[in-house]
C-alpha cells in the first residue's frame, strides 16, 4: 500500500505497476473528450512519475494537466495490474498545488472553507437563505461568469421539502446505533437528503447516536492539500469515539469511498474502526431485513438513475439503487447512459473547469429531457448540484434528488 504519497521513493514504486497498456483510455472521460495523451490516466502517470524523479519542472501547463483529472478512478476499476492511480495523482497534486495562479489559489481555498468549516458553512447556509428569501436568486443567471453551479447554488439548498409520509414505526424496537457521517456539501445544500436518511432510520426504529458534521478530508486529499487531509480525517474520526455505535452510514458516495480509504492513508486503530463500521446508506438499507417490511405509496413517475463515479469505484453492487427503490410499486427506473454516465463534476471540478464540465454533462441532460423524466437520481451531491443547476437553466421540471429522500417522500 501507498501510504505515504509525500515520499518519492513510494510514489515511483507505485508508479512502476503501471505497464502503460492503454486499456484506460476508453474508460478515461478527459481522454475521450481531448485525445491529448497527457490527459489520460498513464500520462498523468508519466508526468507524476517525472515530477518525483525530478526531470521535470512544475510548470502552468503541467499542473493544468494533473488538477483537470476528474478522479473518477474509472481507469483503477479497469485496470489489470491494480495500480493505486488515485494515491499517485494525490501525490502529483500536492508538488503542483503550491504553483497554482493567485487567482485560482483564492478560489479554491473559499470553496473548501465555505464547505469543510462547519462555523463558516453555518454562515453560508445562512446567507443563502436570506438571498432566496429576498428573491434575489434567479439574478445569480444573469452572472455568466460564475460556474453554473454556483449559479444554481440555491436550488438544492431549498428544493424538496417533502412531507415525509410516515411516523409509523416497525413494531419492534431496534437497538442498533447509527451514526451519520455527514457530507459537507449536504450540510450545506440539502436539509432534505438529510431529513429523508432520519426519516427512514426512525421508520426502521434505529437509534442515531451521533450526526457528525466534520469534514472527511476528500476534498483537501484530491486537491494536494495533504497536511490538511490528515488533520481533518484526524478531527472526523476522533469524533465518532464519543459514542458507541454500531454501524457509521454515509450518505454522499464521495464521501464513502473516501472513509473507505482512510485506514490506507492513515493505520491506527481509530480510523480502522471507522472505516470497518462503514456503509453507504442505500447498501445499509439494502442489507437490513427491517427494510423489507416498510411501505411505500406508489408513484407512476420515470425515474432515471445516475450512478456516480465514486459509487462505480467503491461499491460491490451497482444495482443496489435499482433493487432498493424498486420497493415503491409502479415507478419506472431506468439507467442514464447506459449505467456508466460522468457527469463532469468530480471534486471542485465545476468550480475549476466549469466549461468541460458543462460539456461533459450536456450527453447526459439531453437523454434526461428526451426521455422525459421525471426524476434524476443520484447519491453524489456534487452530481446533483451540477445536473440541477443545468436542468433549471433550461427550464426543465425534472427533480434532482437521492435515493433516500425518494424513498422517504413515498413511505407510508
Amino acid at each position: 500500500m501507498l501510504n505515504t504519497v509525500n515520499m518519492s521513493s513510494e510514489v515511483i514504486r507505485a508508479t512502476d505497476e503501471c505497464v502503460m497498456c492503454g486499456l484506460c483510455l476508453p474508460h478515461c472521460p478527459t481522454y475521450q473528450s481531448s485525445k491529448i495523451e497527457a490527459e489520460s490516466p498513464r500520462g498523468r502517470i508519466a508526468l507524476v512519475r517525472a515530477l518525483h524523479e525530478n526531470k521535470l519542472q512544475v510548470n502552468t501547463v503541467l499542473t493544468e494537466h494533473l488538477d483537470s483529472c476528474l478522479t473518477c478512478l474509472r481507469c483503477e476499476s479497469v485496470c489489470p495490474a491494480n495500480v493505486e492511480y488515485e494515491n499517485i495523482i494525490d501525490a502529483g497534486r500536492a508538488i503542483t498545488q503550491t504553483k497554482h495562479a493567485r487567482l485560482y489559489k483564492l478560489k479554491e481555498s473559499f470553496i473548501l472553507l465555505s464547505l469543510t468549516n462547519r462555523f463558516v458553512r453555518r454562515l453560508f447556509k445562512f446567507l443563502i437563505s436570506i438571498f432566496r428569501l429576498a428573491g434575489l436568486s434567479k439574478i445569480l443567471y444573469h452572472f455568466t461568469n460564475l460556474p453554473l453551479s454556483l449559479r444554481g447554488l440555491e436550488l438544492i439548498s431549498v428544493t424538496h421539502k417533502f412531507n415525509f409520509g410516515s411516523n409509523t414505526q416497525l413494531p419492534n424496537k431496534n437497538n442498533l446505533r447509527v451514526a451519520i457521517a455527514l457530507s459537507c456539501a449536504n450540510d450545506l445544500l440539502s436539509d432534505a437528503t438529510v431529513d429523508a436518511v432520519k426519516s427512514i432510520l426512525k421508520a426502521l426504529t434505529y437509534n442515531i447516536v451521533l450526526i457528525n458534521n466534520n469534514c472527511c478530508g476528500a476534498l483537501h486529499q484530491h486537491t494536494g492539500k495533504i497536511g490538511s487531509a490528515r488533520r481533518q480525517i484526524h478531527k472526523f474520526t476522533s469524533e465518532f469515539d464519543k459514542n458507541n455505535y454500531d454501524v457509521i452510514v454515509s450518505i454522499a458516495t464521495g464521501c464513502g469511498a473516501h472513509i473507505q480509504r482512510l485506514q490506507k492513508l492513515i493505520s491506527d486503530e481509530n480510523t480502522k474502526r471507522v472505516s470497518k463500521k462503514h456503509a453507504d446508506i442505500i447498501s445499509f438499507l439494502a442489507s437490513q431485513n427491517q427494510f423489507k417490511n416498510l411501505k411505500f405509496k406508489a408513484l407512476r413517475k420515470k425515474a432515471f438513475l445516475h450512478i456516480p463515479c465514486s459509487q462505480s469505484h467503491s461499491s460491490d453492487d451497482l444495482e443496489v439503487v435499482q433493487k432498493t427503490l424498486s420497493s415503491i410499486p409502479e415507478i419506472q427506473i431506468e439507467y442514464l447512459h447506459g449505467k456508466y454516465a460522468c457527469c463532469g463534476a468530480g471534486g471542485l471540478n465545476t468550480f475549476t473547469h466549469s466549461e468541460r464540465a458543462n460539456r461533459l454533462l450536456e450527453e447526459n441532460i439531453s437523454e434526461l429531457i428526451s426521455n422525459n423524466a421525471d426524476y434524476l437520481v443520484t447519491s453524489n451531491i456534487g452530481c446533483a448540484m451540477h445536473y440541477q443547476a443545468c436542468l433549471n437553466q433550461k427550464n426543465s421540471k425534472i427533480i434532482v434528488c437521492h435515493p433516500v429522500t425518494l424513498l422517504a417522500q413515498q413511505l407510508i
